[in-house]
């Protein structure tokens, strides 16, 4: 679900992002609301008293360092690298690798493509549901089969299973084709059966879009949902611009 919000004050907006910590949709700020640019969204976000920044972005070359906002823009001169390139995204989420993972991303998009690289979005709930339909057996597999998420060299990894139950009967994911250590072939089988499914689900009813504009900001909770990108038109660097900025939540 992708609740779109034009015209709104802070106090609104804070209870739309503290509700996040158990909704998996996402917020789509327009452009000209509240805060417009990304200073004004990183101070308004560190405003708020459940937030709290988590600041660790990996660079191009898989270092890990501190910095505000990660920028995912295209490059030419890089285009092997998904942040940098104009191809289409695969679904994943942005914080798999951590063992203490944020769970608030932000978006600012300082500058949209002239065509394309819409955001797709696949909410968990609705993941689940067609896997349980489709493919029960890849479902339970994600679910019992653990795995080794892992990025760069200083972290050792998040050992984790693909789908978390909770015991509340709600689940969280954390997925990053690349990044699964295949340590079987058991885990690399299920690995790209479940690429596979996501592939063929990608213009289903099931998942949604952002038609986003240049100035638009997105928030979501990166354990409750799977996103994508479109490819995107581009000929120089800097044709689309998106940073990243990610913050833990705890209760008010």
């Amino acid at each position: 679900m992708i609740k779109t919000l034009k015209n709104y004050d802070v106090n609104e907006l804070e209870e739309e992002i503290y509700a996040l910590q158990q909704k998996g949709h996402v917020l789509h700020l327009k452009a000209g609301s509240a805060a417009h640019n990304s200073t004004d969204w990183y101070n308004y976000l560190s405003s708020l008293s459940f937030l709290s920044p988590d600041r660790r972005h990996f660079d191009e070359g898989n270092k890990l360092n501190e910095r505000d906002w990660w920028e995912i823009k295209y490059d030419p001169t890089n285009e092997h690298t998904y942040a940098y390139s104009k191809t289409a995204q695969p679904f994943h989420t942005d914080n798999a690798w951590f063992a203490n993972p944020p769970e608030i991303n932000f978006f600012f998009l300082q500058k949209q493509a002239k065509s394309g690289g819409q955001q797709r979005i696949y909410p968990i709930q609705r993941l689940i549901d067609d896997l349980n339909y489709y493919e029960p057996g890849l479902l339970n597999d994600l679910t019992q089969v653990e795995v080794v998420i892992r990025k760069g060299e200083e972290l050792k990894g998040h050992k984790t299973r693909i789908l978390n139950r909770l015991k509340n009967g709600t689940y969280k994911i954390y997925w990053n084709y690349y990044r699964v250590i295949r340590s079987s072939d058991a885990i690399d089988n299920m690995c790209n059966a479940f690429f596979r499914f996501l592939d063929s689900q990608i213009n289903s009813s099931s998942v949604e879009s952002i038609p986003s504009e240049t100035g638009d900001a997105f928030c979501f909770n990166d354990s409750l949902l799977l996103h994508a990108r479109d490819a995107f038109e581009a000929h120089h660097k800097g044709d689309r611009i998106l940073l990243q900025s990610m913050w833990s939540i705890s209760e008010r």
